[in-house]
């Protein structure tokens, strides 16, 4: 028997909502997606979001996170294995190791 849903949203599979966050164009976008209701908050930290999230959308998080973890998201999405995000946190290392 098939269950019902109060929505036809509520109805879609996590993998598809997934998707659709991971395809977001900025962080901004992201950012409100992810503050819509807790079912896409708990997704944001999704492995396959983490891991598909755009080159743009991780980039602008490093401007946009707390003062106190500014490459957290970067470090998340690198070991969920966003090819873009481990790139750019191989640069911050390098570039922090130069300035030692």
């Amino acid at each position: 028997m098939v269950a019902k849903c109060k929505q036809p949203f509520d109805c879609l599979p996590d993998e598809i909502i997934a998707q659709i966050m991971a395809n977001s164009p900025s962080f901004e976008v992201f950012s409100v997606l992810k503050n819509t209701c807790k079912r896409f908050k708990g997704l944001s930290d999704d492995f396959l979001v983490l891991r598909r999230i755009s080159k743009e959308v991780v980039v602008q998080s490093l401007w946009q996170e707390k003062k106190n973890k500014p490459i957290s998201y970067l470090k998340r999405c690198a070991d969920a294995g966003n090819p873009n995000a481990q790139y750019l946190m191989g640069m911050v290392i390098t570039i922090s190791l130069n300035f030692i």
